[in-house]
Order: structure tokens, then C-alpha cells, then sequence
């Protein structure tokens, strides 16, 4: 049985997002591509992973970003639409526990304490 094009509801499929993919060479970063509604099209948003010093973290790191954006992408979050509250990415929260190794001596301290 044959239906005329017309007759569909929409021949284009949308599609919300692609996987988060890791590009390892010079630069090395993480990048995907969401649906832009003010722009009605894909936009691809990338996360530079440069400031790691060792690939071995540089992996580590990726592949924990790659994870933490597929699960929020999935659950329907869209970076380029505007959240009712601020929030944090993954990477800058990461970035400040490891820049307080202050923090990470004080609590070895009081668990120590404990003992």
C-alpha cells in the first residue's frame, strides 16, 4: 500500500543529540552535537581537556565527562537551552576539588583524628 508523502506527518526526524566522543591529538577534548532550538538545528559543544597534564588523566577525565553528559543528555538536558537554576559543569566542580589539596589534607586529618 502506498501513502503519498503528504499524507505523513513529518518526514524529517529529529534528532536530539549525538554520543559524546573523545579526539585525542594536539588538542584533546570531548565534543557532541545537541538541538539548538533558537537555531533549529545541531550545535556542537566541546569541552577541552588540554589543562590534564598526563593522557592518562586526560582519559580518566574524559571518559568520566563522557559518561556524566550521555546520562544528562539522556535524562533531557540540553546545553544550549537555559536552566532555571545556575548550575556547575562536571569538569569545573572537578577542577576546583582537585585545585584544594588543603581541603583533601583536612579531612585525612579529622578522619585520622577519629581513629
Amino acid at each position: 500500500m502506498y501513502i503519498p508523502e503528504k499524507d505523513l506527518l513529518s518526514t524529517k526526524v529529529i534528532v536530539e543529540f549525538t554520543l559524546p566522543k573523545l579526539h585525542k591529538g594536539k588538542k584533546w577534548y570531548v565534543d557532541f552535537f545537541a538541538y539548538d532550538p533558537s537555531i533549529d538545528g545541531m550545535r556542537r559543544k566541546k569541552y577541552m581537556l588540554d589543562r590534564y597534564r598526563t593522557h592518562k588523566l586526560r582519559e580518566e577525565m574524559a571518559f568520566i565527562l563522557m559518561h556524566n553528559l550521555f546520562e544528562k543528555l539522556k535524562a533531557g538536558w540540553n546545553p544550549w537551552t537555559k536552566a532555571k537554576k545556575a548550575r556547575h559543569s562536571d569538569i569545573s566542580v572537578t577542577n576546583k576539588y582537585l585545585k584544594r589539596p588543603k581541603l583533601i589534607h583536612e579531612e585525612t586529618k579529622h578522619y585520622k583524628g577519629e581513629l
